[in-house]
């Protein structure tokens, strides 16, 4: 089942523009360093999530390693956690991911689909 669930992860981001692979290994089981070297390839953000990493630190030490660029967020259920990074930024410390790899950090993230990217440069035009 392991290697099925990586599989259609797989085929997933090669078929679909996906832009953040969220909750990565939870609760889907899948071979999370295969899985973020696709990320990578095709352009699609590893998250970490702001109410659980579901991988273990050397996981996400290995998955850090393919160069994959991660989105930090607080997957906030309730206004007094928006904005809660606190446990993705604590994982990202103990492990030693750059901040410069974590895509939404003092950078507005550039996407992966066509509907992002032109909301992105009317973000821009804004600012």
């Amino acid at each position: 089942m392991y290697a099925r669930n990586t599989d259609m992860y797989l085929k997933a981001l090669e078929k679909y523009e996906i832009d953040i692979l969220s909750h990565p290994n939870h609760p889907i089981k899948i071979d999370v360093v295969e899985v973020a070297k696709a990320c990578k390839h095709f352009g699609t953000y590893y998250e970490l999530n702001g109410k659980r990493i579901g991988i273990t630190d050397k996981q996400l030490e290995e998955v850090a390693g393919t160069g994959v660029e991660f989105i930090c967020n607080s997957d906030a259920h309730s206004a007094e956690r928006v904005g809660d990074f606190e446990i993705g930024v604590s994982a990202a410390a103990r492990i030693g991911i750059s901040y410069a790899q974590i895509a939404n950090w003092e950078r507005i993230p550039t996407f992966r689909s066509q509907r992002l990217k032109e909301l992105k440069s009317i973000y821009e035009l804004i600012l």
